[in-house]
């Protein structure tokens, strides 16, 4: 028997060894029939996708779409798209809201730009929204594989076509009617630029745009800055300030300011909740409300979710930011969501400066330097405040580099940082415990099962990193040898 004992390293490539059959049978040209498999699988996967946007334009509230549309119903009324004018005749209720504000979060001419689609029924809306996301996250998953460098041939992309349709944060995205897939897109594209070395400035312009969706996109502006990217920052600044004036123009000063002092805190402090005392009429929202489970949009009846699901994706809602919150009330210092959020990202800076040194702003490779920056979007997925199952989308944009590096003989399966990235993609992709409830017996399990997410995102950031230190060591070792 021998007495060889397997290392923490081996046990993560054994974890993922699986997988190698992509690189002999697909990515490699492993022949027609592997291919007519994985196309018979897309196909089908298609279908399913098909069936799910169906099923949720005709049965689901999507709830989150719903506060989008009714902010631009209230910007189409002349009404702030931060009240809950649930008395209006017909009402402007978003089917959820229960306190005297909306559920909006975002900038006013965010608001300003919904309202377009305001205009149309409801129900038409949600699939013209679905539709979007769903075009969006391919174009983000086309741009990706271009800008990771990766020689995917025919049944690669096929192979990422299909991890990308079978992936469970899509449903929750779909379902919830997220804005995260436009988000992506942005991203994605201005990273796809900065890695290119050109068009910095349009990039910097992206990149702003993608704050308006999502507030902390703004998160990667330090890092934009170690880098000495000052072209991104001058557009970044230039979309500010068209976001600003776009605002002026639209919502008005006032509407901004006001955003600045009043919403912002309180979104800051309580999202789309609030104490007691900021509670709406609740006979009036009863009222509203055919029966348990239900409810009303644009005179139609829906269900209020039609999936379940594992919501967190955050360092901030574990046992981690609760400790930082605790310790931050003990030293009488703010200890609201975003506070914490930003002691974490902090920290995430201080431990990529420990483990890259020189590397963050030194110039890298087009390839190595996207996977940077998808490195910086995963750190920021994993300490904002606000992320949950449909931010886990952003993952997708990895999926290029992931199988273009299984398929690689040079890699050859040995390389711990492709196989933590493609562990923790797998992770994600993998239904959660509330769509097969009897899969995972007892409670703590349950609660580890809870946090798939979290762990997914973590094992990809060490991934990244891991790859990117091993760049930097063979640099180091030979400046002229490629790196697989």
């Amino acid at each position: 028997m021998s007495s060889h004992r397997r290392s923490p390293c081996d046990v993560v490539r054994l974890l993922v060894r699986p997988i190698e059959w992509v690189r002999v049978c697909v990515c490699c040209g492993g022949g027609g029939a592997a291919n007519f498999v994985v196309l018979a699988f897309v196909f089908l996967a298609s279908l399913r996708v098909i069936g799910f946007v169906i099923f949720f334009g005709e049965n689901s509230l999507q709830m989150d779409f719903s506060a989008f549309y009714t902010a631009g119903e209230a910007v189409n009324a002349g009404l702030s798209p931060y009240r809950n004018h649930y008395s209006q005749t017909p009402p402007i209720w978003d089917g959820v809201a229960r306190y005297s504000h909306s559920r909006f979060l975002y900038l006013p001419l965010a608001a300003v730009l919904f309202a377009p689609m305001a205009l149309l029924p409801y129900h038409t809306a949600k699939y013209l929204w679905m539709t979007m996301n769903v075009f969006s996250v391919l174009t983000s998953l086309s741009l990706s594989v271009r800008a990771s460098e990766t020689d995917l041939k025919g049944g690669g992309v096929w192979l990422a076509i299909l991890f990308l349709l079978t992936f469970h944060p899509l449903l929750p995205l779909l379902e919830r009617g997220q804005i995260d897939g436009l988000a992506l897109l942005l991203v994605t594209a201005a990273f796809a630029l900065m890695s290119a070395g050109r068009r910095d400035l349009i990039a910097g312009i992206l990149l702003s745009c993608a704050t308006l969706c999502k507030l902390h996109v703004g998160l990667v502006l330090p890092f934009v800055l170690l880098r000495k990217r000052f072209r991104v920052l001058f557009g970044y600044a230039v979309g500010l300030f068209l976001i600003v004036t776009a605002s002026c123009v639209f919502c008005g000063p006032s509407a901004l300011l006001r955003y600045g002092r009043e919403e912002l805190p309180r979104i800051s402090k309580f999202g789309e909740l609030g104490p007691k005392e900021m509670l709406a009429d609740s006979t009036a929202i009863a009222s509203l409300i055919p029966s348990p489970g239900f409810t009303t949009k644009d005179a139609c009846t829906y269900h209020l979710s039609r999936l379940s699901f594992e919501a967190n994706a955050s360092l901030v809602r574990t046992g981690v930011g609760w400790r930082v919150s605790r310790l931050l009330a003990a030293a009488h210092l703010p200890n609201t969501p975003s506070h914490v959020s930003v002691l974490l990202f902090s920290g995430s800076f201080v431990m990529l400066f420990v483990s890259l040194g020189n590397l963050l702003w030194r110039s890298l490779p087009p390839a190595q330097e996207y996977l940077f920056w998808q490195l910086i979007a995963t750190i920021v997925l994993l300490t904002a405040p606000l992320t949950w199952v449909m931010n886990a989308i952003w993952l997708v944009a990895l999926l290029p580099f992931a199988i273009g590096s299984i398929s690689s003989k040079q890699t050859n399966g040995r390389n711990l940082g492709i196989a933590l990235v493609v562990f923790g993609l797998v992770i994600a992709w993998l239904p959660d415990q509330m769509s097969f409830p009897s899969l995972i017996p007892g409670r703590r399990l349950d609660r580890l099962a809870s946090l798939k997410y979290v762990f997914a995102e973590l094992a990809v950031v060490v991934g990244l990193v891991v790859q990117l230190r091993q760049y930097r060591l063979r640099r180091t070792r030979d400046p002229e040898q490629p790196v697989h």
